[in-house]
């Protein structure tokens, strides 16, 4: 029984030596089943993620090779070309991905960013609006339309891009912000401000951009008791880190309202 023991724990360290990341896992995979794809596409990306470039190609080929329309293969190239600022073979990678596989939103989203590394937003924008049409709790591509939207100046639709984010990642602080800011500052509606605001408050009670911009935008919204409240808080926030800038920047009837 002894020797049976010794046997099986030499197995099992063997096997989880082996087993030890993701990336020894699916290498592994690889030379037990050299035919499947998936195996050389998960070994590509745990490569990747260990900076390991040019081995994750070599995998990321070998799955292209066995199957020429997997457009995760493709998506992951495409990644990989972005990383050595590669964009036009980016593109490339992103266009043969969406071709495999149109109703996949996430091809899309690739072929969204490859297009945009290329200066290309407009095509950039359909891309993403495509990626929230098949999947609409996509939360990067309604970033990304948020972004493109504002660079545009278009800030009704940029605002609503950044609340789908928001409704599909209820989390999502910097959707919030930036969708509170949109509001606040570029279609004047303060009382939605508030609102996105406050989401934030909820999720960090001590976010200190949220604090300052919820009192202006109280403020704004003629909520000046409630603004006063906010503002003496941010104040004490301000003071505690020598934020003397944020203090004196504000609008003067906040910084009348100071103890």
């Amino acid at each position: 029984l002894a020797l049976v023991t010794a046997g099986l724990a030499g197995a099992t360290f063997a096997r989880n030596r082996t087993w030890a990341d993701d990336y020894t896992l699916w290498r592994d995979a690889t030379e037990k089943a050299p035919q499947n794809p998936r195996a050389w596409l998960n070994a590509g990306h745990a490569a990747m993620a260990r900076g390991e470039d040019v081995e994750a190609r070599r995998m990321f080929l070998e799955a292209h090779r066995l199957s020429p329309c997997y457009a995760y293969v493709q998506m992951n190239l495409s990644a990989l070309e972005a990383r050595h600022g590669a964009a036009a073979e980016s593109l490339a990678w992103a266009d043969e991905a969406v071709r495999c596989n149109p109703g996949l939103a996430l091809t899309h989203h690739y072929r969204g960013a490859a297009l945009e590394r290329l200066g290309r937003p407009d095509e950039a924008l359909e891309e993403y609006r495509q990626t929230t049409t098949i999947d609409d709790q996509h939360v990067d591509a309604w970033m990304a339309q948020g972004r493109l939207l504002e660079n545009r100046g278009a800030w009704a639709e940029a605002a609503t891009a950044y609340d789908r984010a928001l409704a599909a990642n209820p989390l999502h602080v910097e959707a919030a912000m930036l969708a509170g800011l949109a509001y606040h500052y570029h279609l004047g509606d303060s009382a939605r401000a508030v609102e996105r605001y406050r989401t934030i408050l909820r999720l960090n009670p001590t976010h200190y951009g949220a604090h300052y911009q919820i009192a202006v935008a109280l403020l704004g919204a003629g909520r000046q008791a409630e603004a006063f409240e906010a503002w003496r808080e941010f104040v004490g926030m301000a003071e505690a880190i020598g934020d003397r800038a944020s203090i004196e920047g504000a609008p003067g009837a906040l910084r009348t309202a100071r103890p």
